[in-house]
C-alpha cells in the first residue's frame, strides 16, 4: 500500500543545526521530483526498491542501502524505478554546522551518494517519531539528528583528515570562548598554529564561509539570545557580544534577522 508520512517545520537557518522536515514514503512508479532546488539540506535513505538521483550533471542509480543528499541551491531531480519503485526515509535540515557534519559523514557536492547500514532507517524514523508542537520536541528532533549523523560518521570508511579536523574544532572552541572580546582572524590562526590562508580554506571547506563570517554569525546568534532572554539594553547586548559600535551592530543585526534589535526583541517576546 502506498504511504507517505511527513513533518514540516520552518525554523531559523542561523542555528547550529535544526530539523526542517522529516518523513518516509513509498513512491508510485510515476512519482518524480524536480528538476528544482531546495533552500536547505535533505538526506534520503533508500529502504527498499531503487531509483535514480540526478545531480551536478551526473546520474546516480540508488538502491536499498544507499543515501543521497540534496545541497541547498543545487538543481536536482529524482525518480523511482518503474519496475521496483523505492521506499525511503528523509530528513531536511539546515544550520551553520550542517555542511561540516555531512562532510564528516562522507558526503560532498561531488560525492552526494554513499552506502549506509540498514540501521540508518531506524535513526531517521526516530527523528520523525519525535515530532511535536513544543520547543522540547524541536530540540529532541535535533538531538536525534545529531545521533543519526554521529552514526554515519562512525560508519564513514574515509574520515576527514585528523589534523584539519582537530585545528578546526580548536578554532571554533576559541571563537566560542573569546567572541565577546576584540578578536581577529590572525589571532584565531595563531592560536591554532596555522596560517590565515590555511584557516580560511578550512572554514570555506567545512562551513562554506570565511572565519570572519563565522565569527560574525556566532556573535549575532548570541546577541539574539540575549535580546530575548535578558533586559540588557541594545548597547549592552552589543558590547556583551563583541560589537563595540552599536550602530554597526544594529545594521548587521537587521541584515541578518530582518529587523532592528529592539524590534526583534519586542516581536520575539510577544510571540513567546
Amino acid at each position: 500500500m502506498e504511504y507517505k508520512h511527513s513533518y514540516h517545520h520552518n525554523t531559523q537557518k542561523a542555528l547550529s543545526l535544526s530539523v526542517f522536515n522529516a518523513g518516509s514514503q513509498q513512491c508510485r512508479p510515476d512519482q518524480s521530483w524536480g528538476p528544482a532546488v531546495r533552500d536547505h539540506y535533505v538526506l534520503h535513505y533508500v529502504d527498499k526498491g531503487q531509483g535514480v538521483y540526478l545531480c551536478g550533471g551526473q546520474e546516480y542509480r540508488c538502491r536499498a542501502g544507499d543515501a543521497f543528499v540534496i545541497y541547498p541551491g543545487e538543481r536536482v531531480a529524482y525518480r523511482p524505478d518503474a519496475g521496483d519503485p523505492w521506499e525511503y526515509h528523509w530528513v531536511g535540515f539546515a544550520g551553520t554546522e550542517a555542511k561540516a557534519l555531512l562532510h564528516l559523514c562522507g558526503f560532498g557536492r561531488h560525492t552526494p551518494v554513499r552506502r549506509l547500514p540498514p540501521s540508518a532507517a531506524t535513526y531517521l524514523q526516530q527523528i520523525y517519531d519525535a515530532v511535536g508542537p513544543s520547543a522540547a520536541d524541536d530540540i529532541e528532533m535535533t538531538g536525534r539528528l545529531y545521533l543519526f549523523l554521529a552514526h554515519c560518521i562512525r560508519e564513514n570508511p574515509e574520515p576527514a583528515p585528523r589534523a584539519a579536523q582537530e585545528y578546526m574544532e580548536q578554532a571554533v572552541r576559541f571563537i566560542r570562548g573569546q567572541y565577546a572580546q576584540v578578536l581577529t582572524v590572525s589571532q584565531i590562526a595563531a592560536h591554532v598554529g596555522v596560517s590565515r590562508s590555511q584557516l580560511y580554506r578550512a572554514f570555506q571547506a567545512r562551513y562554506d564561509q570565511s572565519p570572519q563570517a563565522f565569527l560574525l554569525q556566532y556573535r549575532l546568534r548570541e546577541a539574539a539570545a540575549l535580546l530575548t532572554s535578558t533586559d540588557l539594553s541594545v548597547e549592552e547586548v552589543a558590547s556583551s557580544t563583541g560589537f563595540h559600535d552599536p550602530l554597526y551592530f544594529s545594521r548587521v543585526f537587521r541584515r541578518q534577522y530582518g529587523a532592528p534589535p529592539s524590534v526583534y526583541r519586542t516581536k520575539e517576546k510577544t510571540q513567546g
